[in-house]
């Protein structure tokens, strides 16, 4: 009975070990079945990471090239935009009322007040001695009137010290003056003031230019030869407000 029993329970023991090494055994196979499996799936995972990788580059080099491309025509639009802008700019200021600036009438008025008194002042009743101007404009716009009063500021009283004549006085020639012209007599310093005038102008960026044609001078008159370097009259100038050049 004993005998039957141990034979009983040592079958039984066996049988367990056999499954525990069978279950050993499984899992030794699994083991390296799943490790074969892996090593297996790798290739295709990392061929698949690699395609991926790839293509995102590739994508971003496209994207560069895209941005840069785009960079390129912004400033190629930019700078065209400036040159327009610039163009524009010039257009204006070349259809823009002629004006004087408060420093540019200073710096007139101030070259301008040293011809003001005439030397060897005559004692005639009506005659004070001052450089005599006739400022007047040529044309009908509004434009030239404007710039004539303002000119006619800046020689006059307060300014420059010119005894001012705001009349047309052309001598009774016809005149066509674009820019500002100056219409002086044959006398010397007629000549001279209407120069100087001149180059005022042209040195703040306003044409200015001596009439090359003179009216009669004192000098051509018998009864004023005595008073040629004088007599106000003698050196006096018109100053002819034309349009604005184009």
């Amino acid at each position: 009975m004993e005998v039957e029993a141990a034979t009983y329970w040592l079958t039984w023991v066996r049988f367990g070990q056999l499954i525990a090494v069978f279950l050993v055994a499984i899992g030794v196979v699994a083991e390296f079945a799943g490790e074969y499996l892996s090593r297996k799936l790798e290739i295709p995972i990392d061929a698949a990471r690699e395609e991926k990788l790839a293509a995102l580059t590739a994508e971003a080099t496209s994207a560069r090239a895209a941005i840069a491309e785009a960079n390129a025509r912004a400033a190629e639009a930019n700078q065209k935009a400036e040159e327009e802008k610039l163009a524009r700019v010039k257009i204006e200021e070349k259809l823009a009322p002629r004006r004087f600036t408060n420093e540019q009438a200073s710096r007139i008025s101030a070259k301008m007040a040293a011809w003001s008194k005439i030397p060897g002042i005559d004692p005639r009743p009506g005659i004070d001695g001052l450089q005599q101007v006739a400022v007047f404009p040529v044309s009908s716009a509004f434009e030239p009137a404007q710039l004539a009063d303002q000119l006619a500021a800046i020689l006059g009283p307060g300014q420059a010290g010119w005894n001012i004549n705001r009349n047309a006085v052309t001598y009774g020639m016809t005149f066509s003056v674009s820019g500002i012209g100056i219409l002086t007599s044959s006398n010397l310093r007629g000549i001279a003031v209407a120069d100087a005038l001149a180059q005022a102008l042209v040195a703040e960026g306003m044409l200015g230019f001596v009439i090359p044609q003179k009216r009669k001078g004192c000098e051509d008159i018998d009864t004023l030869k005595e008073r040629v370097d004088t007599d106000p009259f003698c050196s006096a100038i018109s100053v002819f407000v034309g349009d604005r050049p184009l």
